[in-house]
């Protein structure tokens, strides 16, 4: 447990500007008719994520990495913490692609946007705002990192750092770690990025 403790004290936001990249939701209207990029710091959209008035829904959509599908107990952990913390009227995870592995780990933030500039489809249109998660194969950069955070609806896990660190002789389980790591991240696309976020009616 100590050893989980220090790898989740180590987990990194990495708000990665990436000036000149085309996104594919690039021109996507949102709600409103308003123009929603994808490629904002983390945090930018917390008003929109956490309230009703121009989005009503959420979807996340979750790309993984052959041998490292997230577990269902996770997802729906997820879930139920976003469904009693945000104002939608509905909110839906859909695991979709099983992608093969880039073999590129350790992990750079450019690397997990390039992977998602291929794979993610669904992104923000009409009233429903969408999120993303990657779980990567390998490890990050800078060692002990659990997932980390790098555009306004962009977040990655780094499963084989997870499976390393759960699952064994007094580790929590491979569902806690993953649980904690979703909602850990998922709070830095709500603006908890140590400026906090305008209070929403």
């Amino acid at each position: 447990m100590k050893n989980f403790r220090s790898l989740f004290g180590t987990i990194l936001i990495i708000s990665a500007l990436f000036l000149g990249c085309n996104s594919n939701d690039a021109g996507n209207s949102g709600g409103n008719g308003n123009e929603f990029s994808s490629t904002q710091n983390v945090g930018d959209s917390a008003n929109d994520f956490l309230s009703n008035s121009t989005y009503s829904s959420l979807i996340i959509e979750v790309d993984y990495v052959d041998g490292f599908q997230p577990t269902q107990g996770a997802l729906n952990n997820l879930r139920s913490f976003l469904q009693s913390r945000l104002n939608k009227t509905s909110v839906s995870i859909s695991l979709d692609d099983e992608i093969p592995s880039p073999g590129n780990s350790p992990y750079s933030a450019q690397e997990a946007f390039d992977i998602e500039k291929e794979f993610r489809d669904t992104y923000t249109e009409g009233n429903t705002i969408a999120a993303y998660f990657l779980i990567l194969d390998g490890q990050f950069e800078q060692e002990n990192v659990l997932g980390f955070a790098y555009f306004n609806t962009s977040m990655a896990l780094l499963g084989g750092t997870i499976a390393n660190n759960s699952g064994g002789f007094g580790q929590p389980s491979r569902e806690t770690v993953e649980t904690t790591v979703l909602q850990h991240e998922f709070g830095h696309i709500l603006g908890l990025v140590g400026n906090g976020t305008p209070t929403v009616q």
